[in-house]
């Protein structure tokens, strides 16, 4: 197989991840939440993981080819519970936050991992190798090298432009929130008069949410009102924070936020 047609599957399993992602919100939390790093409608970590599964062990002469399912259950079970984990340290150490939290699960490791979720990833795995992988190479031998070159070509620009676009964003808005306790002092004696007019000039990205808490939140409300309407949305998206203090602060406002968007 090409690897053009690794990216293109790639893709694929990155949309489809979104989408399990979405529809699993739904069923739990009777809503749509957006989910994802990035902007897109991609979960790379399931392209990963199913990138990975194929060359382990989903094509002929693979390093696991020949395993029981039961080998292939437990390689997939603890390879997506490194990975899942790895992706969690690193998106925190890098951006103060974290996507997804398994905290209130059973058998659960800081949060970032769980028992249940590496369990279904662990079944996933066998069904990438005995279901999905026969598939896959049958269609990459149908499929024209050429229109799998154009097509990871163009995937390739997409997730690279979304993905500068979205640590950019996330770098600004990881700055912001940390100029939160910066600045609460500082700003904490100004006059609720300039925190309203601060508050209406960008009164078409905070749809009157953060009006709600000012005279309570200070110097708060002149940070987040400097606050796009993607950065805002990162924040109602988001899990959990690293401090203790900007957590408590990115709640107020998520809470504001999500109690507009409900009148």
């Amino acid at each position: 197989m090409s690897l053009s047609a690794y990216i293109v599957w790639f893709m694929l399993a990155s949309i489809a991840g979104w989408l399990f992602e979405s529809a699993y919100s739904i069923v739990r939390n009777g809503r749509w939440e957006r989910r994802g790093f990035l902007f897109g409608p991609l979960c790379p970590i399931y392209g990963f993981g199913v990138v990975a599964g194929l060359l382990l062990f989903g094509r002929p002469g693979a390093l696991m080819a020949d395993f029981p399912a039961w080998a292939v259950f437990l390689v997939s079970m603890g390879g997506s519970a490194v990975l899942e984990y790895g992706v969690s340290v690193a998106l925190e150490r890098l951006f103060g936050a974290v996507w997804w939290d398994y905290s209130d699960l059973p058998a659960n490791l800081n949060g970032r991992i769980c028992l249940p979720a590496s369990l279904l990833f662990g079944a996933a795995g066998v069904f990438i190798a005995s279901v999905l992988a026969p598939l896959l190479n049958e269609a990459a031998m149908r499929i024209s090298p050429g229109a799998f070159e154009v097509i990871a070509l163009v995937s390739v620009a997409l997730v690279a432009c979304d993905t500068t676009a979205t640590v950019i964003i996330l770098s600004d808005l990881k700055e912001k929130i940390v100029g939160i306790d910066e600045s609460a002092n500082g700003y904490a004696s100004m006059r609720v008069e300039q925190a309203v007019g601060a508050v209406r000039s960008v009164s078409d990205r905070l749809n009157g949410g953060v009006r709600k808490i000012i005279g309570r939140q200070g110097g708060l409300d002149y940070v987040v009102a400097q606050l796009s309407g993607r950065q805002l949305r990162i924040l109602v998206q988001l899990r959990r924070f690293r401090s203790e203090g900007v957590r408590e602060k990115v709640d107020t406002i998520r809470r504001a936020v999500q109690d507009r968007g409900e009148e």
